[in-house]
């Protein structure tokens, strides 16, 4: 009796955590991807180049990942990546791992284009970057599911000349 019970149990569980959670999915694509464009038009009219900001990743991934890390972007590219507790630089190992505010863009459009089961993405209200995110791209594939989230960001230059 105990062992149908747990067996039951762990199903229910399992139901719950293949459930479509509260974020957008494939259905609501269209206004995924219009909520995408409109920011990233709007992103990219600021001429933002050079920037930092925080980030932190959520995945099924190495801990590391999961520390907030100061990002350094010149240009376009990373520059620096340090720790935000203790200031250390990221190991290079990791370095990879971090995004630019134009690749987290890339990484959403991939996402609504891969018909991502679960897109969840919120925009800053006057710099129009993405804020934070949870993509799940199926349901059938364990450990895929990740979340980001990029806070704090300042400008450097405000505008291309």
């Amino acid at each position: 009796m105990k062992r149908r019970a747990l067996i039951t149990m762990a199903c229910a569980l399992a139901l719950v955590a293949c459930s479509d959670s509260n974020g957008q999915g494939p259905d609501d694509q269209p206004e995924v991807q219009r909520d995408l464009t409109e920011n990233q038009d709007n992103w990219e009219a600021l001429g933002i180049s050079d920037y930092t900001f925080t980030f932190t990743r959520t995945c099924f991934c190495p801990i590391e990942l999961f520390r907030p890390a100061e990002v350094v972007v010149r240009d376009d590219v990373i520059e620096s990546v340090t720790y935000v507790d203790d200031g250390q630089p990221v190991d290079p190992g990791i370095f990879p791992s971090y995004q630019t505010i134009d690749e987290l863009f890339e990484m959403i459009a991939d996402a609504i284009e891969r018909g991502a089961v679960t897109l969840d993405v919120s925009y800053d209200p006057d710099l129009h970057y993405p804020t934070d995110g949870y993509i799940d791209i199926s349901e059938m594939i364990a450990d895929e599911e990740q979340g980001f989230t990029a806070t704090d960001l300042v400008p450097f230059a405000t505008a291309r000349q």
